[in-house]
């Protein structure tokens, strides 16, 4: 066995392998790489565990080189859980082995895998909760493990109030989400990932089936939008914005629901909540709310560990950015996400 550089858009051997491996997600897909590297300048350094030819383990990986956080190495940046996928625990050691030979030769100040691994010189770096739904290929019998009083009662509220949820795959759908999601964030105090992640996104993963933008509307006006991307029966809700005049009207809910159907109904296996912080009460309640399953997601770094965060401050700079006007905001975000990764 051994490990050898690839290309994941080039190599016939990456598609299939992915096909055949249960926890590969759209993470690991040529076309998300494809989105990072067209939107933020990041280089592909993708591994693969080789045996008589055939591949047995992949490690996506990609290089940002930033002169205000340094180089280093990322699996992956912007997605919320993903590591090396192997047939064997020996191929995935290989891949650990070869992960860390790899940050030394590039002068990497660290490489960080965003998932489980065990390795004698990985460090925890970050830990999140992680939901994930198991689905019924029945709807209704995936609904009647939703919590009552909560998710159930929400949903309700939402056909009562005549929330329609279209699902479309178009570039206005598409704006229609990023305008909601810059509002969204800053009432958040975060800036807005730029337009250009969004676009090439939809070119490369939307715009070849791997995924969609839910509108849900009242009465005609937009109060909520979410992006959702699928791959190997595995759908990811990974992107969500609304509009709080209309939160009343449960709207998220109508999108989720209308997802997970489509999920049940498209032969789908799970629905991928992501990562929630650890403090993050209102978004976890949520998540728990549709039945789902939560593990703890931890990420693991060699090299350089990340500093403490001082809470106060960053709670001081989410206040500044919630009063700033949103085309400053929107080039605050088009400055720093490709430092950030």
């Amino acid at each position: 066995m051994r490990v050898i550089p690839i290309d994941p858009a080039a190599d016939a051997r990456w598609l299939p392998f992915l096909e055949g491996a249960p926890d590969a997600t759209v993470f690991y897909h040529p076309a998300w790489l494809n989105t990072l590297a067209e939107a933020y300048g990041y280089a592909r350094a993708c591994l693969a565990a080789e045996e008589n030819g055939v591949v047995v383990g992949v490690l996506p990986l990609m290089e940002i080189n930033s002169w205000i956080t340094g180089k280093r190495g990322v699996c992956l940046p912007f997605s919320d859980a993903c590591g090396p996928l192997a047939t064997s625990a020996a191929a995935g050691t290989v891949l650990l082995e070869a992960l860390e030979a790899e940050r030394k030769s590039r002068s990497w100040k660290y490489a960080e895998v965003r998932g489980p691994v065990a390795h004698a010189h990985a460090v925890q770096c970050a830990a999140y909760k992680y939901h994930r739904i198991v689905l019924s290929a029945d709807a209704e019998a995936t609904y009647a493990r939703f919590n009552k009083k909560r998710t159930q009662w929400s949903i309700q509220k939402s056909q009562a109030s005549r929330v329609v949820v279209e699902q479309r795959t178009d570039r206005e759908a598409l704006d229609r989400f990023i305008w909601l999601n810059d509002l969204t964030r800053r009432k958040h105090g975060i800036p807005p990932q730029p337009k250009s992640f969004f676009h090439a996104m939809h070119q490369h993963v939307i715009g070849k089936g791997l995924g969609f933008v839910n509108i849900a509307t009242v009465d005609g006006a937009i109060a909520a939008a979410s992006v959702w991307l699928g791959f190997n029966k595995i759908l990811i809700h990974k992107y969500s914005a609304s509009d709080v005049r209309f939160l009343k009207a449960c709207p998220n809910h109508a999108i989720v629901w209308d997802a997970i159907q489509w999920a049940c109904a498209n032969d789908f296996t799970v629905v991928d909540f992501g990562r929630s912080d650890l403090d993050g009460e209102g978004l976890i309640k949520f998540k728990q709310g549709w039945g789902s399953e939560e593990s703890e997601l931890h990420y693991f770094r060699w090299g350089e560990m990340p500093p403490k965060s001082a809470h106060d401050s960053t709670h001081r700079y989410e206040i500044a950015l919630r009063h700033m006007p949103l085309p400053a905001l929107r080039l605050a975000g088009r400055l720093m996400y490709r430092h950030i990764g």
